[in-house]
């Protein structure tokens, strides 16, 4: 239990984790500035908040970061995600082969504690970095725009029929966000960990966290052109999906792909590590 904890400190309390924090809020800020705050106060929109002339008033999961299509930094922080979720702590399994510490907290513990606390700690810290900019912009943007259940006539939101989940959205809209952050954590976070344990010969950190972005970018590119670009991890979680027809089954698919995968390769570096 030491080994883990000690893992979750490194993770947390660290220079790293504090910059992936500040850079993935980065965004999700500047959204909030452009969308629910200048559509809750700003004179231009005072039409629109009356619903004068039958006009739907703005709404919270039509306006926050997750349920806008048109907003450049909603974009940005989605798509830059795979970044993010490796800035805190991909690296760290490298830099402690390399810098020779990890033979020393093998002696201390078994491999396959050391090597299961790493990835935990990956993994939760990738999460965290993806979730909790997420939930500052949806409770600042609910300060600002009222709460108003989506209607389907309404036409203002980013959920339509061949959506996935659109009947959770527009019956229990609350559920349907904290769905897309569950997606979110588990995606980025096993991402995160792939990371980790594929980015073992690399010795530059900023390179560790930089592969996963290009690499799904790339996904997202051969993806695209088959038609499933939505299916790339930097898209299937966004909440507003930019593409439409995605299968819940597919998404479940894919993030038990990550997990499987995941898993086997951490079943591997075990191994490696006990014959060393």
């Amino acid at each position: 239990m030491g080994i883990y904890l000690y893992e979750l400190r490194r993770a947390f309390c660290s220079r790293r984790f504090c910059l992936a924090m500040a850079v993935a809020l980065a965004p999700s800020l500047l959204q909030l500035i452009t969308g629910p705050l200048a559509y809750g106060f700003g004179e231009i929109w005072a039409r629109w908040r009356s619903g004068l002339y039958g006009v739907t008033p703005p709404s919270l999961y039509g306006t926050w970061m997750g349920g806008t299509l048109g907003s450049v930094f909603s974009e940005l922080f989605y798509v830059l995600a795979p970044l993010f979720c490796c800035l805190p702590y991909a690296w760290s399994l490298g830099s402690d082969l390399h810098g020779g510490f990890a033979g020393v907290l093998v002696q201390r513990c078994d491999a396959k504690s050391y090597l299961r606390a790493k990835s935990a700690a990956c993994f939760l810290a990738a999460a965290t970095v993806v979730v909790v900019p997420q939930v500052v912009n949806f409770w600042l943007s609910a300060l600002c725009v009222p709460i108003l259940s989506p209607d389907p006539a309404a036409g203002m939101y980013a959920v339509f029929a061949r959506s996935a989940f659109s009947e959770l959205f527009y019956g229990w809209p609350i559920l349907y966000v904290g769905l897309y952050l569950l997606i979110s954590a588990v995606i980025m976070g096993l991402f995160s960990v792939l990371a980790m344990l594929l980015a073992i010969p690399l010795r530059n950190t900023g390179l560790v966290a930089a592969l996963p972005l290009i690499a799904d970018e790339l996904l997202y590119f051969a993806l695209f052109c088959l038609g499933l670009g939505g299916y790339a991890p930097s898209r299937v979680i966004m909440p507003s999906q930019p593409v439409l027809g995605i299968e819940p089954m597919w998404v479940l698919a894919e993030i038990c792909f990550l997990a499987v995968a995941s898993a086997a390769l951490l079943y591997r570096r075990i191994e490696e590590f006990e014959v060393i």
